[in-house]
């Protein structure tokens, strides 16, 4: 993934954001926000998916020989449901230091919770499930979710 697609990602995601925030301003769009905000909980899953293989992807760049580069990019490109346990275990086939390190960080807790939630959410929605997410949370886990890959990013390349 390049640069180009996470800004769209990114531009998908605020864009959604302002267009349920102004319909919150308005009466009688309790239902729409409601599935508005369930569609935000997926692209949210799936911008974290698709934000970790890309950071991968631009660590291998600078790091890995063209053949190994390969290899781990196939490896991780389908990497779904990424709730920290999963990163953790993904990361520590890496460097276990950086799970450590990770893990010393204050705001380690809430990136945590916030990806447990989008993704239980998330998983609830796909398969049926009554979800009651609010909106506000999952603006909130966004920007937890963006400032986890910001550390991420520094903690990969110390």
């Amino acid at each position: 993934m390049s640069n180009e697609v996470k800004q769209t990602f990114e531009r998908r995601i605020n864009s959604l954001i302002e267009q349920i925030n102004f319909l919150n301003k308005q009466d009688d769009y309790d239902e729409i926000i409601s599935n508005l905000s369930k569609y935000l909980c997926i692209l949210i899953a799936g911008y974290t998916e698709k934000m970790f293989v890309y950071y991968l992807n631009k660590y291998f760049e600078n790091k890995a020989h063209p053949k190994l580069k390969k290899y781990l990019s196939n490896s991780i490109k389908h990497t779904t449901n990424l709730q920290m346990t999963k990163i953790e275990e993904i990361l520590c086939k890496f460097d276990e230091c950086w799970v450590e390190t990770l893990k010393k960080d204050v705001d380690y807790q809430e990136y945590k919770d916030s990806l447990q939630s989008i993704y239980d959410n998330r998983n609830k929605i796909a398969h049926g499930e009554i979800s009651n997410i609010g909106f506000k949370s999952l603006e909130d886990s966004y920007v937890r979710i963006q400032k986890f890959f910001e550390r991420l990013v520094k903690v990969m390349g110390s």
